[in-house]
């Protein structure tokens, strides 16, 4: 059985939700997921992942990368470019 993208990011959504995110980090964790997919990275092996490690040690929204991310795409963080 194939997905399409639309659907990976409608059931990522649903699994952040799940997970306890609100509604804007789950909609950037759906995002994170197709862009991934699109270009052939594991976004839903990813997220899974995540979302099993974030159960067992109860991480907060503070210690989440998809937090960083949309911080950062946001313009909330700068990010120092890499010398050289």
């Amino acid at each position: 059985m194939s997905w399409s993208l639309g659907e990976t990011r409608a059931l990522a959504i649903k699994a952040a939700r799940g997970a306890g995110f609100d509604w804007g980090l789950a909609e950037e964790a759906g995002f994170a997921v197709q862009w991934l997919q699109a270009r052939g990275a594991p976004g839903v092996a990813a997220l899974a992942h995540y979302l099993e490690g974030r159960e067992a040690a109860a991480v907060s929204n503070g210690d989440c990368p998809i937090a960083l991310g949309a911080a950062v795409t946001d313009g909330g963080v700068e990010i120092e470019a890499a010398a050289g």
